[in-house]
Formats: structure tokens, sequence, C-alpha cells
């Protein structure tokens, strides 16, 4: 974000070892716009797997022995064929199972009930909901008597994301004779389902101090042509001390299948006591469209937004948001997105600079190898358009993160960001961008389910313009959020 004012006035009116030159010529006001972060339109990784449930065991356990058996013994006993498959099911063993379900659909006398509920387990093992569901549907088709088989279609239709029609399979085997274990999972899962389907909210605040709080460059001295320029103290970086906070609210309506509309609606800012002037505060709201399974996701959102700054009314935005992503295995995801943004600007002098619009895109791959561990990266590019084309710039990236949950009970998560921006000719400007991200808590420090995290933010920018453009900003700050 690149967001600073400063005046620079010429050392010849402050120092006497100056006096007896011209008058120094003052230099233009150089004014960077603010709300301008690249964090807010990177594609972001999932955390958590997708979970499969183990199937509802309805088949009844049977003794068996240890004999060796060949293809020929199965062909010519279908019942014994059957009962390795269901002992196969009850001990997951699922490359046995696939062997097993491929030999047993070419015995004449199989059980096609059988082989449609173990090939749907299988599938289901293997996160194919959609081929899993349509076996079940099947058997539930011919065999509406069969409440656990249905169970285990409402699960398998909850897992893929597609919640009115597993609210509807749970209700009607609550109608059926099933016994307690199998009432209080249905009665379980219909209470997750009301909770998906209800609004979501999320609330934070933190104490931040910012050692540079205008992002202006710490250079105080300006040579120019032979004579020395001073820049006043207002174009300093300044430090603040204030409070920086979020809420939003969203929900997604399943429309019907894995289809749904989706709304959204956040308000963030900072508020600094000892710095009001640069104050931030920022309303979005966006609807729009999202398709969803287990493995696969897609969203498009129109969306509005308003910024102020210092109390006044400083910009306002609009576009929209494209993003698709999907699990490629059990540890691997790649997520896409791409926005396209208008901004408009309240002051005339912004306006008739900065107006314009940002085209961008982001890609992320995200690895999991196990439990609380996911290692991230990523490339970013973005293209904006501003009225006075100098304003203009080509901005490429790449960043890499990690999020790890240790053993002891602490958590951290720290991520590294690197950026090339060039702007348009005949400018010559060209910034490197790095930053770094650190945050620590412990998972058991916690009140009314808020737990604190202490949070390290570094920003460092190193422009060929440096007097003007290169700066560099550390925070320190303490995170509280909830979600309910």
């Amino acid at each position: 974000m690149l967001k600073y004012l400063f005046i620079i006035s010429s050392i010849g009116v402050v120092a006497p070892a100056f006096a007896n030159e011209p008058p120094p010529q003052v230099l233009p006001t150089v004014e960077t716009p603010f709300f301008d972060d690249p964090l807010k339109i990177e594609a972001k990784p999932k955390p958590k797997k997708p979970e499969v449930a183990p199937a509802v065991d309805a088949l009844p356990e049977k003794q068996t022995e240890s004999v060796e058996l060949n293809e020929d013994d199965l062909r010519q006993n279908p019942e014994l064929a059957a009962q390795l498959i269901e002992r196969a099911m009850r001990s997951q063993n699922w490359p046995l199972l696939a062997d097993l379900l491929s030999l047993y659909r070419t015995i004449p006398e199989h059980d096609v009930i059988l082989y449609d509920y173990a090939s749907g387990a299988l599938l289901r093992s293997q996160k194919k909901h959609a081929q899993a569901i349509a076996a079940y549907r099947r058997i539930i088709s011919a065999h509406p008597e069969l409440s656990y088989v249905r169970l285990d279609l409402a699960g398998m239709l909850y897992e893929n994301k597609q919640y009115q029609a597993a609210k509807d399979q749970f209700e009607r085997v609550k109608a059926d004779n099933i016994d307690a274990n199998a009432r209080m999972l249905a009665d379980a899962y219909l209470e997750r389902i009301q909770k998906q389907a209800g609004w979501q909210f999320n609330a934070g605040v933190q104490y931040e101090r910012n050692d540079n709080v205008n992002n202006a460059s710490s250079v105080k001295y300006i040579e120019i042509g032979g004579r020395r320029f001073v820049r006043d103290e207002d174009s300093l970086p300044k430090r603040a001390n204030g409070l920086q906070y979020n809420f939003s609210v969203e929900r997604d309506w399943n429309l019907t299948g894995n289809h749904y509309a989706t709304t959204e609606a956040s308000v963030d800012g900072t508020w600094y006591w000892d710095n009001k002037d640069y104050s931030e505060e920022s309303v979005r709201v966006s609807a729009g469209y999202k398709n969803q399974n287990i493995r696969r996701w897609a969203s498009f959102k129109p969306f509005v937004g308003y910024n102020r700054l210092g109390g006044e009314s400083y910009s306002r935005n609009f576009g929209a948001t494209a993003e698709y992503g999907g699990w490629v295995n059990d540890n691997w995801q790649l997520i896409g997105s791409a926005v396209h943004m208008q901004r408009h600007y309240a002051r005339d002098y912004h306006a008739k600079r900065y107006n314009g619009h940002l085209n961008s895109a982001s890609f992320t791959a995200a690895w999991l190898p196990t439990a609380g561990l996911m290692i991230y990266g990523g490339v970013d590019y973005s293209r904006e358009h501003t009225v006075e084309k100098i304003e203009s710039s080509d901005r490429k990236g790449g960043r890499v993160g990690v999020i790890k949950e240790w053993n002891n009970g602490l958590s951290t998560r720290a991520n590294l960001r690197y950026a090339l921006r060039d702007f348009d000719e005949p400018s010559i400007r060209r910034d490197k961008e790095y930053q770094a991200n650190v945050a620590l808590w412990h998972r058991s420090v916690h009140l009314y389910g808020i737990t604190p995290k202490l949070n390290f933010r570094y920003l460092k920018i190193d422009s060929n313009i440096p007097v003007f453009y290169s700066r560099q900003n550390r925070q320190w700050f303490i995170t509280l959020e909830k979600t309910f």
C-alpha cells in the first residue's frame, strides 16, 4: 500500500549556511493514493482438507476363517464373494474392495444392490461423490425402505455441499424406524446444515503500533542541481497507535444441487487515537453466484466499496471477482482468481490523476502433507490504468507461506512476498516491494472462543527514485478474532 503526503522546503529558508543562495524552488507535493493493498485480491488456499465420514455399518458382522481363494472359487460361489465384499467395506480395505467389485460384477448371479452399495462406498472414499450419490439413489429408488442406505446417501450429499438435498434425506430417515444412534447422527447433521445455511459472522479487533503511518520516505535531504533541499517534518515518517477492527457477515443460499446465491458485507478500518488524520474506514458489499462440491468450487461476485480517510470521504469503487479452485488430490489444491475494479476518488485533485481501473490475476498452489501443516506459494499480476499515464503501472510478484500447528499447542503463520512494479512511460519509476508477515498464538489460550494472536508485519519499498518513494514500515499488533 502506498499512501503518504510530503512537503519539501528549501534548507535555504531555515539554515543560515544557505542564506546567500538564490531563493529555492519549491518542489511539488507528491501523493500516492491510499487503500491499495494487494493482499486483498490474492487467491487464498483453504487450510483444511475435505472430510469423508465412514459409511453407516448396516451389514451384520459375520465370522470368517482364513482360507486361500482364487477367482474361480469366487465365481463359483457368489455368496462367498459377497461376504468378502462386506468384510472389505467394514475394514475400509479399498484396494481389495476395488478388485473384488471388478470380479463380482462379472458374475451373472451377483446382487445388484450389494454391488451398488459397495461401489458407492468405494467412490465415496475416492471423493467421487457425484457417482457415489448416483449409485445410492438407484438403491433408494428401488428399495425406499432401506433407511441405512438413505442415511449414507444423506451424509454424502452433505459432504458434497448439497445441503438442501441432504436435509430432505435426513428428515426422511428420521421418519423411519431407526435406532437411537442413527437418529442422533441424523440430528447432528441437520444441526450442521442449519448452521451452514445461516448467517456467518466474523469480528476482530487488534492493537496496532505503526512507525510509518503515512508511508513516507525517511530521506530528509534532497540534492537537485547542486542545491540542497530539506523536507518538512510533516513529510517524514510518523508514528501512530490505534485499534484496527473488522466485522463481516456472509450467507450462502443453496438454490438447488451444488448451486448457491452468496452475499457478503464487511466493515474494516484503523482508528489512530494519536494521529486521527490517517484513520481509515472501508465498507464493502458483494453478492453473486457460487458452485461448490467436495473437490471444487467456483464463484462470481460483483461488489461495491466505499473508503474514508481521516473522517472524510476518500474514494469509492465497484467491480467483480471470479475464483476457481479445487483439490488435485488429497494433499494438493490449486486456486485461481481474477478481479476487475473501477476506482473513483472524491477530491478533484485525486480524481484527475488516479481515477481508473485495475485488472488483476492471482494463482496459488497449496500442499498439505500432514494434519496441521500447510505450505503454499503463488504468483500475482495486476495492471492499473489511471487518468494520468505516469501513474499507470504493472505489478508482478510471487509469495510463499506456511501455517503450522505444533504439538505443544503453539501455532504459527508466516509468509513472504516480493513484487516488481513498473510505471508507464514517460515515468522511469520502478519499485521493488518486499513484505513479511508473522503470527504466533497458542491454541489453549482463549476466552469465550477468542484466541489472541501476536503479529508482526514488515514492508519495504525499494524505488529507483528513493527520495520520493523508498520507504519501510514495521507494525506490531495483537489480534482478537471470533467467528460465530
